[in-house]
């Protein structure tokens, strides 16, 4: 009975490696080996001739003549099928005369079902000693292999095996050109990828390779760094443009001398003229003991530079601004006395006039008295938001929160209004549901209502004012609208910020505040302020709030309920 797993030795994995390298299994078929098995058949006069392969589980037909189908399409057979796996398995030819009368053959599969009668295989090694196949024939019938036909059929398969040699020693070379093209791409991508400059340069220092970031640095295209002096493209001149000489270069000291040469205040030239500030560093390449070269490392300044200047600029204005905020702070709280002493005195003045009603000093005082007072009213609320300027500013806006009805709130604040609105000829709607209960700080509230009922009036040119507010389930919303200029798209968002105004102070007066403030207490409650305007057709301020703000740090609430 023959063996049916002859191929089981520890040297089994080693010999499918060495089958691997030799890159055949599942190619097509090729002239070199055909013309070898063409002529094994004409010369030994048997039907049948190949160049197999034997893998892990199958026998591939490199060339094959003679066999019958479905294998001869298939090109390969199993395992089972193969007497060519013996001749692997010895490492030494295998020749058999007459298979019905050879115990080991007479039952394999190929000589039962295929009717193969005699064989003769002779096996292909390959480097290392490890037998990857054979170059064997067959015939139908008995045949007695003389010593010249074994001899004609080895020097067929030393033939067979120059070629396998010559395909292998191929595939090195291309795996080795590909292994060193894959090791220069990825030495040049480690290159480019780099943010320093890098250029190498020979002994008479001029370039021998560049990376792109010198080529982006220096402006010059790639072809013309390469042979042509780094000195003179590039490292010329001084900061102040006056000429560089050669002979005091120090990177030329690094590939002459042989010493690391490095600068933190270099200077090197653009292809258009221009200069940059650059840390470079010239490392001296060796070979054999010898200066051979230097490679030339740099980084573009410029940004670091660029990146200090603005830091100590923002430190400048920093230190600035926080001088004006202080300044801010201290003179809003001192003007706040005389006004508030000027305040007192009118009341006393108003009272004394209105128990004097019916004299002839409260005609003539009582409308002065009147417009001194709303004159100092209008200053105390400048300062107001001064002071709410520098409050923001120095640590934000604490807030005051207790439960009020925002439809109340408002309400009040629009009383305040009735002289402005008649004096404008503005009328003012106000439209609102059931009470909005929350909590909120009431008297911050107050002032962004106030500011957008003042800034209605003042750009509504005598239209109409609508206001609303709406309670939500879980925010409450105030509605502002006049039928005014309206706002220009460009300064929608710019008028929320401090010290800005979409018209002319000229015209219109005022600090830029009062909408930047009105922002920043919407926003200590959690809530939003949104503006929608068109030019000539007038403007409308939403504002957004959370029923029950989120307090701040630094703010407090009411116990009360």
């Amino acid at each position: 009975m023959v063996d049916l797993n002859p191929l089981t030795g520890g040297s089994e994995p080693a010999r499918l490696a060495a089958l691997r390298r030799t890159a055949l299994l599942d190619t097509p078929t090729e002239e070199g080996f055909d013309r070898l098995t063409k002529l094994a058949t004409r010369v030994l006069h048997v039907p049948v001739s190949m160049v197999t392969l034997v893998d892990v589980d199958r026998q591939f037909f490199k060339s094959c003549v003679g066999i019958p189908d479905p294998w001869l399409s298939r090109r390969e057979i199993p395992l089972n099928y193969s007497i060519c796996r013996h001749v692997v398995a010895s490492g030494t030819p295998l020749i058999v005369d007459d298979a019905a009368q050879d115990s080991m053959f007479r039952d394999h599969p190929i000589v039962r079902e295929y009717g193969v009668s005699s064989y003769a295989g002779i096996p292909l090694i390959v480097g290392g000693g490890y037998v990857i196949g054979t170059f064997c024939v067959m015939d139908f019938k008995p045949h007695h292999w003389t010593a010249d036909e074994i001899a004609i059929l080895q020097a067929l398969a030393a033939s067979a095996m120059s070629e396998i040699d010559l395909r292998m020693l191929v595939t090195e070379v291309s795996e080795q050109r590909a292994l060193v093209q894959r090791q220069a791409d990825r030495t040049s991508t480690l290159l480019d990828a780099t943010a320093e400059g890098i250029i190498g340069v020979d002994l008479d220092g001029r370039c021998t390779f560049v990376n792109a970031s010198a080529v982006n640095a220096l402006g010059y295209a790639p072809e013309a760094f390469i042979g042509q002096s780094i000195h003179d493209l590039s490292h010329h001149s001084h900061a102040d443009g006056t000429p560089y000489p050669l002979s005091g270069c120090s990177i030329c000291q690094a590939y002459r001398s042989g010493r690391l040469m490095h600068a933190s205040d270099g200077v090197f030239w653009r292809a258009d003229g221009s200069s940059f500030p650059v840390e470079w560093r010239a490392n001296p390449i060796r070979e054999d003991g010898r200066a051979s070269g230097a490679v030339v490392t740099f980084l573009d300044l410029t940004d670091r530079r660029n990146a200090e200047r603005a830091k100590a600029r923002v430190v400048e204005l920093e230190d600035s601004l926080r001088l004006k905020d202080d300044f801010l702070a201290i003179a809003a709280h001192e003007l706040k006395t005389p006004i508030t002493v000027s305040l007192l005195a009118i009341g006393r003045l108003r009272r004394a006039l209105e128990r004097d009603a019916a004299g002839a000093i409260a005609a003539k005082l009582s409308a002065s008295v009147g417009a001194a007072e709303r004159s100092v009213l209008r200053m105390a609320k400048l300062i107001d938001n001064i002071l709410d300027v520098s409050r923001v500013t120095l640590g934000g806006l604490p807030l005051q929160c207790d439960s009020l009805d925002l439809v109340t709130l408002v309400r009040e604040v629009l009383a305040h209004f009735s002289d402005e609105l008649q004096a404008a000829g503005s009328d003012l709607t106000f439209r609102a549901g059931p009470p909005v209960w929350g909590r909120w700080d009431g008297s911050r509230l107050e002032q962004v209502i106030a500011n957008l009922i003042a800034n209605a009036i003042k750009f509504g040119q005598g239209r109409r004012i609508e206001v609303a507010v709406t309670g939500k389930e879980q925010s409450a919303i105030i509605s502002v609208v006049d039928h005014g200029m309206g706002i220009a798209d460009k300064d929608q968002q710019r008028i929320f910020d401090r010290f800005e105004r979409a018209v002319s102070s000229r015209h219109y007066g005022g600090f830029g505040l009062g909408l930047w403030i009105a922002k920043k207490v919407v926003e200590a409650h959690g809530g939003t302020i949104q503006v929608d305007s068109h030019r000539k057709q007038g403007t409308r301020f939403t504002v957004t709030m959370p029923r029950f703000c989120v307090v701040p740090a630094g703010s407090r609430q009411s116990e009360a309920a």
